[in-house]
This record gives structure tokens, sequence and C-alpha cells, in this order.
């Protein structure tokens, strides 16, 4: 059996792991539970199969989302001591599978929704920053770093307001480095894009714009303005405008379908007002003054809230690479 076979074999293995496919899936020293058996998991049990060295990737991620649901600062203090003591694996091309277990630990401690919690994740993401990606000598990509430093920043936004995390958030955004390791188009600017959102939900939060539908108004209107700025010949920064878009798509569905539906409400009764203007002006013959004025005046609010109900109305991830399970 040749490397790439290999290869593929244990990607199988561990897709079927993590979908509970692998029931009674042998190792050479025990019999691997079940997935189902995970689920209703005591601490002790839990703790074992995060840290056995039989367990497959699928039974590990079950395990650290056990142990999120069982909560509490022992269930954290695990999570990061089994995510400090994983070995730095740096991907080769796009496989995924042997660092996908840190990528799950840090979904799980931010849903501790805890200041502890929040402090793990910001020293992992300065630890990793700080660091900078490992070089290899193909000059491959550091996906390992570049996957944790997104999914850190993509966790923290829940404290994106407070001073600790805002200043994490621009200090990195601003740094020279940003630029450098994140200068490829495609993933490289989904990159970009997560910790600039980061930077800018932060800045919405400090600014009092705090609820979802608020952010996600917010962020729409941001992207009319970009429209509006690029219509009269300007360039909008287009790392703000991919952020403004990954932050809609990832927003709940039901406060986007609502802020759509009053964008729509609006749009047609200015829409509506404005063909009013055309009447009137049709009957004395002429655009008066006062016509054109309101008119000019209608005009961009037209246009702002087309562009709110489109960008509200997103279906798609803007995207957003597969490698990424965000949500």
């Amino acid at each position: 059996m040749n490397t790439f076979t290999v290869s593929i074999t244990g990607a199988i293995v561990i897709v079927a792991s993590m979908r509970g496919l692998t029931r009674g899936y042998d190792t050479s020293a025990e019999q691997v539970p079940e997935i189902p058996a995970v689920q209703t998991a005591s601490f002790e049990q839990a703790a074992t199969w995060l840290t056995s060295r039989v367990t497959t990737c699928g039974l590990e991620i079950n395990a650290a989302h056990r142990l999120g649901v069982i909560g509490g600062s022992n269930a954290l203090n695990l999570l990061l001591t089994s995510f400090w003591q994983r070995a730095y694996y740096h991907i080769d091309a796009y496989d995924v599978g042997p660092n996908t277990i840190k990528l799950d630990i840090i979904r799980v401690i931010g849903k501790f929704h805890t200041p502890e919690a929040k402090q793990a994740l910001l020293a992992i993401a300065k630890s990793y920053w700080a660091a900078g990606p490992h070089k290899s000598s193909h000059n491959w990509i550091d996906h390992e770093f570049r996957r944790v430093v997104v999914m850190t920043a993509h966790e923290l936004e829940r404290w994106a307001g407070d001073d600790d995390v805002h200043a994490y958030a621009e200090s990195v955004t601003g740094s020279r480095r940003f630029r450098n390791v994140f200068s490829d188009e495609g993933f490289g600017e989904i990159c970009r894009a997560y910790l600039i959102k980061l930077r800018e939900v932060g800045e919405m939060k400090r600014n009092g714009t705090i609820s979802p539908a608020e952010i996600a108004q917010e962020a729409a209107m941001r992207l009319a303005q970009a429209q509006e700025q690029g219509r009269k010949g300007r360039n909008p920064p287009a790392d703000v405008d991919i952020a403004m878009k990954v932050l809609i798509a990832g927003l709940p569905q039901g406060i986007k379908t609502n802020l759509c539906a009053q964008a729509q409400r609006d749009y047609d009764r200015i829409e509506a007002r404005i063909y009013d203007l055309s009447v009137q002006a049709s009957q004395q013959r002429r655009w008066t003054d006062d016509l054109k004025k309101q008119h000019d005046d209608l005009t961009p609010e037209l246009l702002k809230y087309r562009a709110l109900k489109d960008y509200l109305s997103m279906t798609n991830h803007c995207g957003l690479p597969y490698c990424l399970p965000l949500e």
C-alpha cells in the first residue's frame, strides 16, 4: 500500500469516526467505545477518552464536547491541558485530520461563556500570534497557525468589546505580520476577514451596538455605504467589506430575515414616494427645484435600503472555506 492510499484510508476513518460510523473500530490495545456512549459519559470517562492513546480523532472530539456540556473549571482546565500537550502539527497541503481536535477544543472552550474561558482563548491566540507561522522546508503554508488564529478570533467575538480582546484585535490587524502571513487570496483573505471582523465588532459594541440585530444592521449599513462609495468612484477598504459579509453570513437566519423584511418595507415606502414626485413633475410638466431636491434627497436612501435588503438576504457563505467549521 503506497503513501497516498494510506492517507486516503486514514481520512476516511477520521471522517467516519466524526459521524459516529466507526462502531466497533478495533485498535491494537482495546475496543473503542461507540460514539453515542460519549454523549452521556461522566467527567471521568470523557477525560479518559480525551487523553487516551487509543482513541480515534472522532472519539476525542466527542469527548471534548461532552466536557463542554459537563462544564466547570475542572473540565476547562482539562481541555486546556489537552490542547497544549498536543504536538504542533504543521499541516502539509490541506489534510486537516490530525489537528481537528485542537480546533474543536477551542470551539468548546468558547461555549463556556466565562471570564476564565475568555482568558484561555486569549492566551492561545496571543501565543500563536507571537510565535508566528512555522516554516516548512517545502514552503507549505502553516495551516495549524491559520486555523487556530481564526478559530480563536471567532470564539472571542462574544467578548469583542472588552478592552483586552479589542486591544489584541487592533494589535494583530495593525501589524506588519498581518499582511505578510495572510497575503494570499482565498484562504488568506478569509483569515484577514475574521480578524478584522473581531476588531470591527469590538468597535461596534464599544459604541453601544450590542444586540445581534443591531450588529447585522450596522454591518449591512457599512456595506451599503461602501457600495455608494464605489458608485462615486471611491474604493472602500476591501478587507472591511469582506469582513462585514462574513459577519452577516454567520448571523442567525431569523434576525437577517426580520431585518431584510424591514429594509424591504422602507425601500417600498421610498420608492412609492419617488414615484409620487414623478407624477407631480409630470402633472406640472417640469421638475421644479423643490421636486428635484426631494428626489435627490430620497435617491441615496433608496439605494441604501436596496443594498441593505440585498446583503441581509445573502444565503451563501461569502467564500468561507469548508475547512473552517466555525458553527
